[in-house]
């Protein structure tokens, strides 16, 4: 039940009455049927007062009395109308006063747009979007007390107190509206998809009053896309967004899998995709797995034969790299470009010291640079 406010400052044998008529919240309420509250309060210098509200037009409104007396009494549920108040004090002093009481309603229609996710071939077989037309909609209500009034509010048109009915057909040729067993309008889309969209109008019915709004139905055509490729020695962990889960892992199109893991991947070049559930095809990524090389860790340049020069393990896998030598205030020693002979310690023909060096190495063949530090130690030091 509707329940609407205002204020009235009446003046009885000279005495303040007002009179409040209040808006509770529209989530308190159930329907929207024009009634009030009224609260009249009065000061005065004979209490304790009685009231009447009595209505002087269409059906009768059953009059209510303060038989205790009090400084103040309340009407629920008044319609909307015309009335006379009448405010009596202890020495039956009485005064009537006319009250009318008016209710105006209007529609306030806002654009409803819903996002559905749709095949990445742009055709359906059957997709049934559920429709809200008046989800955003407002029905505005505002109640005056003798053209008094408060301005009203702005609430959500109940479903149990207005109609809606689609007045425009679906621009795709195959798509139609339906209402399922639950009274649920929904758009059911079965075809070819336009990527722009559909654009439905509908009436909407409240409180006698009618306006129409629109419904735009927009279609995402998402693939899935690879967002990133983890690497751990042979193992690829591709990480995938968007489309429609779960996804098949294709590397090199020849090795299928349903897990996003791929483990003992030899030395090489990969191209990777992804298939959602929905047939839809990612872009390919491509990623390196590295051969592990294994640098020494220390050397001896003292001539006798025995790890007189500092190695890398596996370097001749690698096709293209870059590999540079460097001391500790930074300065480059060495550097080996796509050819690498093990480095025998010296630097401009000077024997370089016993201490830590350290090494970079980048690949164009590889998205992993390989970098640490080794000892130089000479027996005479």
């Amino acid at each position: 039940m509707r329940r609407i406010t205002t204020t009235l400052l009446l003046s009885v044998l000279s005495i303040p009455v007002l009179c409040e008529i209040r808006l509770p919240r529209w989530e308190s309420s159930t329907g929207i049927d024009g009634l009030t509250t009224c609260d009249f309060k009065v000061q005065g210098d004979y209490p304790p007062f009685s009231y009447s509200l009595r209505q002087i037009e269409s059906a009768p409104y059953a009059s209510k009395y303060n038989t205790q007396g009090g400084m103040s009494e309340t009407f629920p549920d008044v319609p909307a109308g015309k009335y006379i108040l009448t405010v009596t004090d202890r020495e039956r002093n009485t005064e009537e006063f006319p009250i009318e009481i008016r209710c105006e309603f209007d529609l306030k229609t806002n654009d409803d747009t819903v996002v559905v996710k749709v095949p990445c071939d742009g055709g359906s077989e059957g997709i049934d979007i559920p429709l809200n037309p008046a989800e955003n909609d407002f029905l505005v209500v505002k109640s005056t007390i003798n053209n008094n009034g408060t301005g009203g509010r702005n609430h959500s048109v109940a479903k149990t107190n207005h109609e809606v009915r689609i007045t425009s057909k679906p621009n795709l040729p195959l798509a139609r509206i339906f209402t399922d067993e639950d009274g649920q309008m929904v758009y059911h889309l079965t075809g070819d998809i336009n990527p722009e969209g559909d654009r439905l109008t509908y009436e909407l019915s409240s409180q006698g009053i009618q306006k129409e709004g629109t419904i735009v139905i927009q279609f995402k055509m998402e693939k899935p896309q690879i967002k990133e490729i983890e690497l751990d020695r042979n193992t690829a962990t591709l990480i995938v967004e968007g489309g429609t889960p779960d996804y098949t892992f294709f590397i090199n199109d020849s090795i299928e899998s349903s897990s996003n893991k791929i483990y003992n991947l030899p030395f090489g070049q990969y191209t990777a995709t992804a298939i959602d559930a929905q047939g839809c095809k990612s872009e390919s990524k491509n990623f390196f797995v590295n051969k592990e090389i294994y640098p020494s860790k220390f050397f001896t340049p003292n001539g006798d034969g025995i790890n007189d020069t500092w190695g890398i393990l596996n370097i001749e896998e690698y096709k293209k790299f870059k590999i540079q030598i460097i001391d500790r205030r930074g300065v480059v020693l060495k550097e080996y470009i796509n050819e690498y002979i093990p480095w025998d310690g010296t630097y401009n023909g000077t024997d370089m010291p016993s201490t830590d060096y350290w090494f970079i190495m980048t690949s164009d063949e590889t998205d992993q640079d390989f970098s640490g530090h080794f000892t130089l130690l000479r027996s005479e030091e």
